[in-house]
């Protein structure tokens, strides 16, 4: 059986971030769209220190914002990596908490794939203007996952390739004063993803399942590995695990291929990336 706790390098107390504080890492969701007691569907924070980015918003990932002090209000942007339910479905639950917030603040920007647009205006059609944002603007930015992309946002630069999952689907690495930080999505084995972790000082890539439980469009701990390995990344924390795989030696099998920093992750652990 796996002892995640063996994993659990880093774990901070929840902290002021809008002031001076290396960028952090917030697991909301280290699991899937299948139910598990003690995992939420995959949803992630970057924390800095004018900034507070999510990474994907599976369902229920929203509740879990007041349990690490994070007001709905302080999300500045959302990074969608594909539109598959376990990672996305809680759009609508956020923009409908915004809007009966009532609260005025600056513009939120969504990040996805192309599909974005598409996809909120079929929100729209099946929830009308109760998620219409009333008191800020909205900014829909899609990217076309053919053709590798840079985008400037204070406080990173972000870089987004083609994952090897289902289309479209994107992985991204993002560059801050403090360092890299690498995020695969859901994915297989790509070249795309070495290039993406390439000399990551953090890089949070799926691991869906142990090697012997593989599933086609995701990754296992020997492929993980593989991937660290060859891009020279510094701290591996995997996630998005599925039940199969639950009471397996998720970590041992990364280590047999991966002598770097490594991390399970886990619901509200809190990583710094340095």
């Amino acid at each position: 059986m796996t002892d995640f706790s063996v994993s659990l390098l880093v774990v901070y107390q929840p902290q002021c971030y809008r002031g001076f504080m290396p960028t952090e890492l917030i697991v909301l969701g280290s699991g899937t769209g299948l139910p598990a007691a003690d995992r939420g569907a995959a949803a992630y924070l970057l924390l800095q220190s004018n900034s507070v980015t999510m990474l994907d918003c599976g369902p229920g990932s929203s509740r879990r914002l007041p349990q690490v002090n994070i007001p709905l209000t302080d999300i500045d942007r959302i990074i969608i990596s594909h539109f598959h339910v376990d990672h996305v479905c809680d759009l609508a639950a956020i923009l409908f908490g915004l809007r009966i917030t009532g609260t005025t603040r600056k513009p939120l920007e969504i990040i996805a794939p192309i599909g974005l647009k598409a996809h909120y205006d079929g929100l729209i059609k099946l929830f009308g203007k109760s998620i219409v944002s009333r008191h800020f603007e909205l900014i829909l930015t899609e990217i076309d996952v053919q053709n590798p992309t840079t985008l400037e946002r204070e406080p990173f630069k972000l870089y987004a390739r083609q994952a090897a999952h289902t289309f479209p689907s994107l992985s991204y690495r993002l560059e801050t004063c403090d360092g890299c930080f690498a995020y695969s999505g859901d994915t297989d084995y790509c070249e795309n993803l070495i290039e993406i972790c390439s000399n990551a000082d953090l890089a949070l890539l799926e691991c869906s399942t142990a090697n012997e439980d593989k599933i086609a469009g995701h990754l296992t701990p020997q492929e993980v590995a593989s991937i660290a390995a060859s891009a020279g990344v510094k701290h591996l924390v995997l996630s998005h695990f599925y039940p199969v795989s639950f009471d397996k030696d998720i970590f041992g099998q990364c280590r047999k291929h991966f002598q770097g920093r490594l991390t399970l992750a886990s619901d509200l652990m809190r990583i710094q990336l340095e």
